[in-house]
């Protein structure tokens, strides 16, 4: 029996190290230029936002069982799209309120909450550009 001879077996393993090594860098570079691509839109994304602000304002209380909030889209120019407000009561429960849909700069929308007497902080929450959050936070004074 014969074996290869060790000048074609090194010939081998360097041509197979070689292939091994091109496929990935191939694979590598596509990698890398997706993420690259992906983070550099999430950042553009993110300037665009950036002057963006949402506040909670008018805090109205209608009797002792309802409360009504004004949610404003503030500043920047770039319309906030899926407004809610949460609502978080004295006993760490939370209610969820839709808002709009999409709050262009400028205006306001307004919702009520129940047992207003057992409020204890509300969030606004919504999407600039549908990925970055913005969110404005009001908290019942203890003083």
């Amino acid at each position: 029996m014969k074996g290869i001879s060790p000048m074609i077996a090194v010939i081998l393993l360097i041509a197979f190290t070689v292939a091994i090594g091109g496929i990935l860098s191939v694979w590598l570079t596509s990698v890398t230029s997706t993420k690259t691509s992906t983070a550099g839109s999430y950042a553009e994304k993110v300037a665009k936002c950036a002057g963006v602000s949402l506040a909670i304002e008018n805090i109205t209380p209608i009797n002792n069982n309802q409360i009504t909030f004004r949610v404003s889209h503030e500043s920047g120019t770039i319309p906030l799209t899926n407004v809610k407000i949460v609502v978080v009561y004295n006993d760490g429960t939370s209610t969820t309120l839709d808002c709009t849909d999409r709050l262009n700069p400028g205006n306001i929308c307004v919702n009520t909450s129940s047992n207003a007497n057992n409020i204890k902080k509300a969030r606004a929450i919504g999407m600039c550009l549908d990925e970055i959050s913005k969110t404005a936070e009001w908290e019942l004074s203890t003083s």
